[in-house]
């Protein structure tokens, strides 16, 4: 099975929504996408295997990634925790069998805070069934690739140090911080922090339920902005974002509403307001 994709176009589209370089490279049957900023053989594939009637998504690291698997392991625990919140995310679609082991023990279904401290070897895949590949075009392959390697992608820098960019109050109409620079085996968080926090509560605006995807079709598709509960400006400088729970999905509108005041409108709050507004006309 041969899958024809524009390569180049999907490498930037998944390196515009994560802010790393992706190279992306197919096979009989198959797709990899690979973080163009790590050396060869230190890094890792992500590979997504086309099959009658499933898609398995794998993480499969190199040959002499032992340093990228010891940095995974030594990931802070809210790190991890956000890890979990994906997954679990994910491994709550019927659809999606998670696998993940850690020293060759089945760590999937294990609390994160009792995995072990040393991590000499690392598996992780999905494999989504039923799967239906007949009468796809090019670009339907191309929106399957990004959409499932992202949510690899997403789990695996999820654990991965990364690079903090510092953000503005007032920038609401960009995505939850902007890259500056990659360092090697670095990451910039925040791009990251906000595909996270998409895979986990979806991209129905949290206030008043709009979905661009609904009623733009593919033109809307994946946009939305990204709320942050507690204001940047309070947060403490050591303080770690968890897109699950620090993170919402709100649109332009409501967005501009919870900020008319400083401390901002809860999210509960605004949704009052509408309601409230709502009886009186």
């Amino acid at each position: 099975m041969v899958i024809e994709i524009n390569k180049i176009h999907v490498g930037e589209v998944l390196s515009d929504i994560y802010g790393i370089n992706f190279v992306v490279s197919e096979g009989s049957g198959y797709i990899d996408v690979r973080p163009g900023d790590l050396n060869f053989g230190e890094g890792f594939v992500i590979r997504l295997h086309f099959s009658w009637r499933s898609l398995i998504c794998e993480f499969i690291p190199d040959n002499y990634a032992a340093v990228l698997i010891r940095a995974m392991g030594n990931a802070s625990l809210s790190q991890k925790e956000l890890f979990h919140s994906i997954s679990m995310a994910l491994n709550n679609r019927s659809n999606i069998r998670f696998e993940m082991k850690i020293n060759n023990i089945d760590t999937a279904s294990k609390d994160y805070r009792n995995w072990p401290d040393i991590w000499k070897n690392f598996q992780l895949s999905m494999k989504i069934m039923p799967f239906v590949f007949e009468n796809l075009q090019i670009d339907d392959y191309e929106e399957i690739v990004v959409a499932w390697a992202g949510k690899m992608i997403s789990l695996i820098l999820s654990l991965l140090p990364m690079e903090e960019v510092a953000e503005q109050e007032g920038d609401i109409g960009l995505p939850e911080g902007a890259l500056t620079r990659i360092e090697v085996n670095r990451y910039e968080r925040n791009l990251v922090n906000r595909q996270a926090c998409l895979l986990v509560n979806g991209t129905n605006c949290k206030v008043c339920g709009f979905n661009f995807e609904s009623r733009y079709g593919s033109l809307g598709k994946g946009f939305i902005h990204v709320h942050h509960i507690i204001p940047v400006s309070v947060l403490g400088e050591n303080y770690f974002i968890n897109p699950a729970k620090d993170l919402v999905p709100v649109c332009p509108n409501c967005h501009a509403m919870l900020h008319k005041r400083n401390p901002p409108y809860t999210i509960e709050e605004l949704k009052g307001i509408m309601v409230s507004c709502s009886k009186t006309l």
